[in-house]
């Protein structure tokens, strides 16, 4: 039988990278469809996301969020897949380390802030069982 805080830890870490992944696409629809108001200069412009692609700076900053929450969100799925493996302290500390940047998106940060200490109690309590 697995281990509770394997367990736990894994379900959190895919919550939150879900989380991450499902705002990102919403983000990345939305901008499709509807145009978003960008402030440049004093002058207000509704652009879609494409036509943004003219003016640098607010693109780049729309894209760089966009790719902030795809990474956290693949980051939290790849240490769910490798955690049911081998639980080891360095996943935890990972997940502890991605759930601060993460706080502000609905939550995924404290998924991933739980999910990294209950990876690093299960790989404790593994390495304790080994040492008896």
């Amino acid at each position: 039988m697995k281990d509770k805080n394997v367990r736990t830890g894994k379900l959190l870490s895919r919550i939150g990278g879900i989380i991450c992944l499902a705002i990102a696409g919403v983000m990345l629809f939305i901008s499709m469809v509807t145009p978003v108001a960008l402030k440049l200069n004093g002058e207000q412009y509704f652009v879609s996301l494409w036509e943004m692609a003219s003016y640098p700076s607010a693109f780049l900053f729309w894209m760089g969020i966009l790719f902030y929450l795809v990474v956290l969100g693949l980051a939290g799925l790849f240490i769910s897949k490798k955690v049911s493996v081998m639980p080891t302290k360095g996943y935890g500390i990972t997940l502890i380390l991605l759930g601060f940047p993460a706080l502000p998106i609905m939550g995924a940060g404290v998924f991933y802030i739980i999910a990294g200490v209950h990876i690093v109690l299960a790989a404790g309590m593994k390495n304790l069982q080994n040492s008896i």
